[in-house]
């Protein structure tokens, strides 16, 4: 898809395959596109920068990968200990990463920890501050690549 020039459309487009960052230009001035010039940005738009780029639903029992994008795989550490490897690295270290830990026996939160480009080192750490390993957990991140 090439568009260029001042367009203005409405509808849907739909993408079926996986298409790499690299393979999609966004121009500044469009909706959807990188940050305006001057760093301002529009209320309400999409930006290459503000989209999910990853993320993956985990069992850290078992351990299974429910469901992802964008991940490669997850190394199970330890107890409570696991890195998420993206399949598409970030630019850099500084994206930022959020998520939720699903449990029924106790409650948790999730630790990131030793960010790379390519991957995400996550503990998971209960009430007690000890590292657990939990039912599910639902990371994702976002970030340039």
């Amino acid at each position: 898809i090439n568009v260029t020039g001042n367009t203005e459309s409405t509808g849907t487009v739909n993408i079926k395959n996986w298409i790499t960052a690299s393979a999609i230009q966004l121009e500044a001035t469009s909706s959807i596109g990188t940050a305006l010039s001057g760093g301002s940005v529009k209320i309400n738009s999409l930006y290459a920068n503000n989209i999910v780029k990853g993320w993956v639903n985990y069992d850290n029992i078992t351990p299974t990968v429910n469901d992802s994008f964008n991940v490669s795989s997850v190394s199970d550490n330890s107890l409570g200990n696991y890195t998420v490897n993206w399949d598409l690295d970030f630019a850099n270290a500084n994206y930022a990463v959020g998520g939720m830990v699903d449990d029924d026996a106790q409650n948790g939160f999730l630790q990131f920890v030793n960010m790379a480009n390519g991957s995400t080192n996550i503990r998971l750490i209960n009430d007690a501050s000890a590292l657990f390993d939990s039912n599910k957990s639902c990371i994702l991140a976002i970030g340039q690549q």
